[in-house]
């Protein structure tokens, strides 16, 4: 996620959040509370905007004390939500301010808008700047010979997968804006071969991350060729939630892609 993604995404769920508290305001009395300590006492009182009403010692009256205890509770929450309002409006208006003037870095972005004596041969480019030419990393450069008569089951890219499940992480790398290829062959450093579900592009990085997910776990064979293929990658230097993620599925076939967008926000795009 670049520096632009992250403010429309701060902006995004600093809005959501503002519209959610403003839903709750509008479920809490109106009020202004006071407190006056005397003799070792605190005594509350509220004005409600037509009269001041004194709700004594609310710590140690037992005659509507809970009733009296909820009043300074609801206003309380009311007081504190209006200054995280407050806070929020004025975050907002500088996410807006930032965005107007924010300009573009990555190579890949400013490469179209270049004068076109410029923008015909690009590899000094990324070669000099050290980032990934993005477009050579799309969905066509996976090994589409490997068990191609499994891949049933296309993306909305248009690519062959093998499940439902595998459907569903491919577009959401897709939607996230994330560079992937799809079982491509992957030499471990002892000579091993393997083919990861997906490897995925690092955004600003040369460096991807590995993905395999893992269905039929109550299949013993199934389950101990994934054992080994994990244990191939850990004897290599390929450890499980640092250079491999791994997610499972249901019996049923379903997969959690909440648990999946959480572990693209913390592990490609923070």
């Amino acid at each position: 996620m670049n520096f632009e993604e992250y403010v429309r995404q701060e902006l995004d769920d600093e809005t959501n959040l503002y519209n959610k508290l403003n839903g709750e305001l509008k479920t809490i009395p109106h009020g202004k509370l006071t407190v006056n300590a005397s003799h070792g006492h605190q005594y509350f009182y509220v004005d409600n905007g037509k009269q001041v009403l004194k709700l004594g010692d609310i710590f140690a009256d037992s005659k509507y004390k809970e009733n009296k205890r909820e009043i300074v509770s609801e206003l309380s929450a009311r007081r504190c939500i209006e200054k995280m309002m407050e806070s929020l409006e004025y975050d907002q208006a500088l996410l807006k301010r930032t965005l107007k003037k924010f300009k573009v870095y990555d190579p890949n972005q400013l490469i179209p808008t270049l004068n076109k004596a410029y923008s015909q041969i690009t590899d000094g480019i990324f070669r000099h700047t050290g980032y990934i030419d993005y477009s050579i990393w799309d969905e066509t450069t996976d090994d589409e010979d490997f068990r191609a008569e499994g891949r049933i089951h296309r993306t909305s890219s248009g690519l062959w997968v093998r499940s439902r499940a595998e459907v569903a992480i491919a577009d959401t790398y897709s939607t996230r804006g994330l560079h992937y290829t799809y079982e491509k062959k992957l030499l471990l450093g002892d000579g091993t071969v393997l083919h990861p579900d997906f490897t995925v592009l690092i955004p600003g990085t040369d460096r991807v991350i590995y993905h395999e997910h893992v269905s039929m776990l109550d299949n013993s064979k199934y389950r101990e060729s994934f054992l080994w293929k994990e244990r191939k990658y850990i004897e290599n230097g390929i450890y499980p939630n640092r250079d491999l993620l791994i997610t499972t599925e249901e019996k049923d076939g379903s997969i959690d892609m909440k648990k999946l967008n959480k572990m693209i926000d913390l592990f490609l795009l923070q």
